[in-house]
Order: C-alpha cells, then sequence, then structure tokens
C-alpha cells in the first residue's frame, strides 16, 4: 500500500482487515492513473 494511502486510512476502523487492504488497493491504483476512468484503473 502506498505511504499516503497508509495515512489517510491510518486512523479509520473496519470490521474486518480485509476492507482496509481492499480500499487502500482501489486508493492506490486510482492515484496512479489520475485523469483515467474508474475502469480503467481497477
Amino acid at each position: 500500500m502506498d505511504a499516503w494511502v497508509e495515512r489517510e486510512l491510518g486512523d479509520s476502523a473496519f470490521p474486518d482487515r480485509r476492507l482496509k487492504t481492499r480500499l487502500g488497493k482501489l486508493l492506490g491504483d486510482l492515484g496512479r492513473r489520475i485523469g483515467g476512468t474508474v475502469p480503467t484503473a481497477c
């Protein structure tokens, strides 16, 4: 997970740790493809 994603999600509470991992991956993918479409980024 990217450092900026870790900072953003650091204090977040999720009922399952896999949700935080999944959201972190999604945010990282979107961050690497700024200006692209969501389907392209995911």
